[in-house]
Parts: structure tokens; C-alpha cells; sequence
């Protein structure tokens, strides 16, 4: 079997096939872990502006309604 050069290339070629398939799962995971990444991180953006305008409205509202602040 070991000196059969069929089944030693066919043997290797299994073994590239198998090692570009995983390639291409590994770069697509890595792809994936980056767009969820960038999401997340335009959420929490999102977030944190939401909240700094809604402190900022709040603090405009309580002054305008003690009369130092006219909106």
C-alpha cells in the first residue's frame, strides 16, 4: 500500500482538499466574529449617544421649567 503512487495521490489530495475546506471555514468564522464585532460596537455607539441626549433634553426640560431656560 505504501508504495502504491495512486493511493499515496489520491491520499494527498484528500488531505489538500480537506485542509483548503477548512481554510475557507476559518476565514468565514473570522469574517462573521469581525461583523458581529463592528455591529456590536455601532450599537453601543448608538446607545451611548441615545442616552447623552436624552440627559441633555432632561437637564434643558428641569431648567426651563424653574424659568432659567427658555426652549
Amino acid at each position: 500500500m505504501k508504495d502504491n503512487v495512486e493511493l499515496l495521490a489520491k491520499s494527498i489530495k484528500k488531505k489538500d482538499k480537506m485542509k483548503s475546506q477548512s481554510k475557507k471555514k476559518w476565514s468565514e468564522r473570522v469574517e462573521a466574529e469581525e461583523k458581529r464585532k463592528d455591529d456590536k460596537q455601532k450599537k453601543r455607539n448608538a446607545n451611548i449617544k441615545k442616552k447623552k441626549n436624552e440627559k441633555k433634553e432632561h437637564k434643558l426640560n428641569k431648567l426651563a421649567k424653574k424659568g432659567k431656560f427658555i426652549v
